[in-house]
């Protein structure tokens, strides 16, 4: 059965949709096709049916970024520490070819989503052998299966800055300033449990979409000088895993101390998105 191609909400200056191919998989032998929408522009979000692939996924172009910077590789485990609403496993699923992907959401209505957009989009005969998705805590994976996988995307919770761009009413604001101090301590613990389930050798990407320094390097810092047993990638090996996408589609970029920071620009509105990637030495 065919995949559904993925339809990015970016595009170049002509107006016309823009097309990036990915490397491909066993499974999906065609790879990703990406499809960017002009700048103003936005892909039609296509209604759930049930039993039914829906024809094409829209994302934000952020998603695929973190996808190829976590560099799963074919028969590799991976868990999706944050997984919904989706669109990060979909374009690992289009990358690559998993012995197992598990997708964990702890949100009911969150994980109902999860569910959703996975059946939505990824045939049956690969969801049913390859997909797993669980409703844990984040923290439960560290105690329950250490040393079990080889990558982990670990999109944590976050003060999520984009959002002020959408939502500005008073209690809102007041609920996400008041929620923001207790944030660090939170992704701490989320980074710490993903370190533990990696095996030896293993990834850990730690995503935020936040600016805040305390919730990127400040997390990162901490947490790799508490563990002993991990190493800090070079910021540039990240990028090297997208130079084409860079290349074509890129928007601003920052190297911070432990990671990139990508930032929204005019053209090209996705993000602030911080990426770091850990790796466990024994």
């Amino acid at each position: 059965m065919a995949w559904p191609p993925l339809m990015m909400y970016n595009g170049d200056s002509e107006g016309t949709c823009s097309f990036l191919k990915l490397p491909g998989s066993t499974v999906n032998q065609r790879g990703a096709h990406v499809a960017f929408a002009p700048p103003g522009r936005r892909f039609e979000r296509p209604r759930f049916q049930p039993g039914y692939l829906k024809p094409y996924f829209v994302l934000s172009a952020a998603s695929l970024v973190a996808a190829c910077a976590l560099a799963l590789k074919p028969n590799e485990t991976c868990l999706d520490l944050c997984s919904a609403p989706g669109g990060k496993a979909i374009a690992l699923l289009q990358c690559t070819t998993p012995a197992l992907l598990c997708c964990n959401e702890p949100s009911p209505l969150r994980n109902l989503r999860l569910r959703h957009t996975l059946e939505s989009y990824v045939p049956q005969e690969v969801l049913q052998p390859m997909v797993h998705i669980t409703a844990k805590d984040g923290c439960w994976f560290g105690k329950a299966q250490p040393e079990t996988y080889d990558r982990v995307l670990a999109d944590v919770p976050c003060s999520n800055d984009r959002s002020w761009l959408y939502n500005s009413e008073t209690d809102k604001v007041r609920e996400r300033i008041a929620w923001r101090s207790d944030l660090p301590s939170l992704q701490a613990n989320l980074l710490h449990s993903a370190l533990r389930t990696l095996r030896p050798g293993g990834t850990v990407l730690y995503v935020t979409c936040t600016l805040s320094l305390l919730e990127n390097d400040g997390v990162v810092d901490a947490v790799s000088k508490e563990s002993g047993n991990v190493e800090v990638e070079d910021p540039s090996d990240v990028l090297s895993a997208f130079p084409d996408m860079f290349r074509e589609f890129g928007p601003g970029h920052e190297i911070a101390r432990h990671g990139i920071l990508l930032l929204p620009t005019e053209a090209y509105p996705w993000g602030p998105l911080y990426l770091s990637r850990l790796r466990r030495s024994h």
